[in-house]
């Protein structure tokens, strides 16, 4: 074994069995930490041990305790390690997870392309983690860090084997649900252009309605947002028409991130043909949206779009003079505080224009006299396991690759669906 290798695994056991029989403010953050993370759901099936060991690897480098990382603790109270030593366990603050590609077995790993950026590395493996009979494309979620002028496999791995583009699309998704703070962790101007993406659509989104709040039949809903997006694909496109000298090639580009066929896009880049002859990506909200009476949207800069069929109910309650008075009330506030889906901004904007019936309600609803909404609010949104801060919402563009992907397997699963007899796997990319 090579003797780096051996040696970053020795640093590593040390590490895990350091936080392990931490005590005081470490181990507390570590128990807190660990509870949050499991009371969320997942959709990876992780078997027996697995979870917690993700979890806990995790910790490492994601949790903070008075400003400092565990690593950091770490460093601090091993005097016995080498210069070289501590180097190498500093670079693994910048270990982060993926969803990796096989291109080639190696003996000791593997060269790989991490899916969510399309970025390429070659990843040692600890010998008791070294898959058997690994071959190429396969799938591996793996959480890297770096080693040397290489990288090496910091905590558990998942094989999720061969994939076809709609099993690969799903298992996309479900990265972006179970680990949204690392969805582009090798590739911060890929999230940066992301976030950039959602404060557009939201200002898009306000460009077009006048507002950032919305209520209609659902139906009526449905087909305003497909407006809406033929109206920015219109707009971005016309943008990109007006740029000088663009190639081809880069307006084809441009093209495919607005969903728009390629021999479409050609056509319109050699015949100037205007825009509203093309179809815009279609936007489709599920039936229970379409068919509510009256839905709400709601629109935020960084959380993104929220849909909500009882939101103009609430308010209903709200401006009441004894809104504590009505049972329904209180079931919808229920409700909200378990939906992870009614994002803090609601919470917010909520709080902002029904301060006292709010805080009423949910004095009721706790079952505390003495609950204050101003400053008890982020506290009990916490207790309710709403994130403090905002993952990628899906309102964000994707980067070209992703998007090509998601085409390819929507295509594939429609294409199923058609041939009788068979039962086609449901795809959903975390673009859709």
């Amino acid at each position: 074994m090579d003797t780096l290798l051996r040696r970053a695994i020795e640093l590593r056991q040390a590490l895990l069995d350091y936080i392990n029989r931490a005590e005081g403010e470490l181990a507390i953050a570590l128990e807190r930490y660990s509870a949050d993370q499991l009371a969320q759901p997942t959709k990876f099936q992780f078997q027996g041990q697995a979870r917690t060991d993700w979890i806990v690897h995790r910790f490492l480098t994601e949790a903070q305790i008075s400003g400092k990382t565990p690593i950091a603790y770490f460093l601090e109270n091993a005097s016995e390690l080498t210069d070289g030593d501590r180097a190498l366990v500093h670079h693994w603050e910048n270990s982060f997870i993926g969803l990796f590609e096989v291109t080639e077995p190696l003996a000791t790993g593997f060269n790989g392309m991490n899916w969510l950026t399309n970025q390429r590395y070659q990843i040692q493996v600890p010998p008791e983690q070294m898959p058997t009979q690994l071959g190429q494309k396969e799938i591996l979620l793996s959480h890297i860090a770096p080693l040397g002028k290489g990288w090496i496999v910091f905590g558990p791995q998942m094989r999720l084997g061969k994939l076809g583009k709609p099993k690969l699309a799903a298992a996309i998704g479900h990265f972006k649900h179970d680990f949204p703070t690392h969805l582009y962790g090798d590739a911060p101007e890929l999230l940066e252009a992301a976030w950039q993406s959602v404060e557009q659509y939201h200002r898009e989104f306000v460009d077009f309605f006048g507002q950032d709040q919305v209520t209609l039949p659902g139906d009526q809903m449905s087909q305003q947002l497909q407006e809406l997006q033929a109206a920015i694909v219109q707009k971005r496109m016309d943008a990109v028409k007006q740029e000088p000298e663009i190639s081809e090639a880069e307006f084809l580009e441009r093209a495919a991130t607005l969903g728009i066929a390629p021999q479409a896009a050609k056509q319109l880049f050699s015949q100037g043909s205007p825009l509203d002859r093309l179809t815009a990506r279609p936007v489709s909200l599920p039936n229970h949206l379409k068919q509510a009476a009256t839905l709400t949207m709601l629109v935020h800069p960084r959380w993104g779009q929220v849909f909500l069929p009882d939101y103009c109910q609430l308010l209903g309650y709200l401006r009441e003079a004894n809104p504590e008075e009505a049972p329904t009330a209180k079931t919808l506030l229920q409700t909200y505080l378990a939906n992870p889906e009614v994002k803090p901004f609601i919470w917010q904007r909520l709080a902002q224009e029904y301060p006292v019936p709010l805080e009423t309600l949910l004095r009721s609803i706790l079952h505390r006299p003495d609950w204050q909404l101003k400053q008890d609010l982020p506290a009990l949104l916490q207790e309710f396991h709403h994130p403090p801060a905002p993952a990628l919402p899906e309102t964000a563009s994707v980067p070209l690759h992703l998007h090509q992907l998601f085409e390819a397997a929507l295509l594939e699963v429609q294409k199923q669906k058609k041939k009788p007899k068979e039962k086609a796997t449901a795809t959903k990319g975390f673009g859709r």
